[in-house]
């Protein structure tokens, strides 16, 4: 039989509380039980979460700036190439 508790928090928690219960798309009631349950209970949820080496941390880390210089090279050429062009809209691929 479930049991009910009654817990008292100020609005700013409360208010944070139910943004991240909603992004989740759950209910307040439904967020907190499950915050209760993986802290009371984290084995349950291990599958979750990876655990990495420094090492492995390190190379996401050095994949992920590559990527994202990659990613910057191809914003500046085309806008390069869009300047050019003359063209004063939006980019077009």
């Amino acid at each position: 039989m479930a049991k009910s508790i009654a817990i008292k928090i100020d609005g700013e928690l409360f208010r944070d509380l139910h943004i991240q219960a909603a992004k989740r798309k759950l209910t307040i009631e439904q967020y907190v039980t499950g915050l209760i349950e993986q802290d009371l209970f984290p084995e349950r949820f291990s599958d979750r979460f990876i655990a990495l080496t420094k090492e492995q941390k390190d190379q996401l880390r050095a994949a992920a700036h590559a990527a994202s210089t990659s990613a910057k090279q191809i914003v500046d050429t085309l806008e390069e190439a869009r300047c050019q062009d003359g063209q004063i809209g939006p980019m077009t691929i």
